[in-house]
């Protein structure tokens, strides 16, 4: 039994291995073929709407700017394949921000399609097996991080964070039991960490979901039984 766990932990060192290899080489030749990673960026993004042109109604923000940004993405995945302890940290922050679109396993899909399809064609003859494993192995990583996040945050008061929505603060605030609404404001899980929608919102400068926390925490009430929080 030992001997078959030991073989299975090396299988899985050297795939991971393999991975890290794979996925920066590819970069690269991808990189210099394309000569930004905006230029791989804007490749995605065209790529994309061409493909599923409904998909530009999740996205509001100018095109250059959607472009710098998931190119800033796309360079953390790929240095984040030599230290995966930062891949997890902000990968679950990003997710978390995320929430509010409610992202489905097929979107991955097709972004996931999409960028290998941009990534193949730029890398041209150059493409191998192991760096379409590379990326799919990135990919799954990364959608899986994202669909827990939004499945756990789907109707939680990080929900209603993402959204900038004081009335659903105040919603999820109302709906928890009593006793834990001030723990819910300051510390609320999401996915495998904590996040304080209190430093959230100060930190943001969301004044309205910060009045609707505040106002909620600093409320005494009471029933037959007890005085509580």
């Amino acid at each position: 039994l030992w001997e078959i766990v030991r073989r299975i932990f090396l299988n899985v060192l050297d795939d991971w291995k393999v991975m890290q290899e794979s996925l920066g080489e590819s970069w690269q030749l991808s990189l210099h073929r394309a000569g930004t990673s905006e230029a791989i960026s804007d490749k995605f993004y065209r790529g994309l709407f061409e493909q599923v042109p409904a998909m530009r109604g999740l996205f509001k923000r100018r095109h250059e700017s959607m472009i710098r940004s998931f190119a800033r993405a796309l360079e953390f995945v790929v240095s984040c394949a030599s230290d995966s302890s930062k891949f997890e940290i902000q990968l679950d922050e990003l997710a978390v921000r995320h929430c509010r679109f409610d992202l489905q396993a097929w979107h991955f899909d097709i972004f996931s399609q999409v960028l290998l399809k941009a990534l193949t064609e730029l890398a041209a003859d150059d493409w191998r097996a192991a760096h379409q494993k590379a990326w799919a192995m990135l990919f799954g990583s990364i959608s899986q991080v994202f669909l827990e996040m939004v499945e756990t945050n789907r109707s939680s008061i990080l929900s209603a964070m993402v959204r900038a929505s004081s009335e659903g603060v105040a919603s999820a605030l109302a709906a928890a039991p009593r006793g834990h609404r001030t723990t819910l404001a300051l510390s609320t899980a999401a996915g495998k960490k904590s996040i304080s929608p209190l430093l959230w919102a100060l930190r943001d400068g969301h004044i309205d979901m910060l009045k609707a926390m505040l106002s909620d925490m600093l409320a005494i009430r009471a029933d037959r039984h007890d005085y509580y929080y």
